[in-house]
């Protein structure tokens, strides 16, 4: 499943049967035209499959607060969740709206759910009432908001903190895991302010939001993922002679 996007908006979604021989070839391919929903925001592509016709994604309308919204790709409707995290942020709705959507994740497992703030350590497992309108935390991992504030134009936002730990996750149906960046693009620690982008330790948790195992790499990373099977962790990194170029380290599980 792929959403397109261009510029915070979704132009359309496709799906791609990988269960066929054939499935590099466009016509086995069926795309869904997104274009009444042009008053979503969609800053990210982060989202999670509910059924044959609908998914959650992290986008809410244009000017509003909340996070979540379930879109049917099929007919081109969106339900947008009565939902935003409790930071008592008390300024412009897209502001707050765009902090918790930019850069955001997504994960599903079964019917739990986990997202991760882009721009701050928050990070929930939840799950959805039966009608799918209503969002219940069930974990908190991190809550440690962003420090923000709108700028003059009352439609953006400005950061006015940023140092320590990020998170760059990855899920499968057993685990979530987090690459815990703490280190710039050089390998060293960032001054107050710059972007923490590398690591090397992986933190592990099962889906009831217990801490399981924590490992540790042999070279920086930037992000990861994990094999449906939990076998295979695959870290994205650099070239030891040549940062511009990208390499991917595979690494056996216990």
């Amino acid at each position: 499943l792929v959403v397109n996007h261009n510029m915070g908006h979704m132009v359309s979604f496709t799906v791609i049967p990988l269960s066929t021989r054939d499935y590099a070839e466009f016509d086995t391919w069926t795309r869904y035209p997104l274009g009444k929903l042009d008053n979503m925001r969609t800053p990210t592509v982060s989202f999670v499959s509910l059924s044959d016709s609908t998914i959650l994604a992290i986008s809410s309308d244009f000017f509003s607060a909340n996070t979540f919204s379930i879109i049917n790709y099929k007919n081109q409707t969106a339900t947008e969740l009565d939902w935003t995290p409790d930071d008592g942020f008390t300024g412009p709705e897209i502001a707050k709206g765009k902090v918790y959507a930019d850069n955001a994740y997504l994960f599903k497992s079964g019917e739990r759910f986990y997202y991760q703030c882009g721009e701050g350590r928050v990070a929930y497992i939840f799950t959805l009432a039966l009608d799918g309108d209503n969002v219940h935390i069930e974990k908190k991992l991190f809550e440690d908001f962003p420090q923000y504030k709108a700028t003059p134009d009352g439609i953006n936002y400005r950061l006015t903190k940023r140092e320590g730990v990020t998170y760059s996750p990855t899920a499968t149906d057993n685990y979530i895991y987090l690459l815990e960046q703490y280190l710039g693009a050089d390998g060293e620690t960032p001054k107050p302010g710059y972007p923490r982008v590398n690591g090397t330790k992986i933190l592990v948790y099962d889906w009831d939001g217990n801490k399981v195992a924590v490992y540790e790499v042999d070279r920086m990373g930037e992000s990861i993922f994990v094999s449906p099977d939990d076998k295979y962790l695959f870290v994205r990194s650099h070239d030891d002679d040549d940062y511009d170029k990208t390499v991917i380290m595979r690494y056996t599980l216990p």
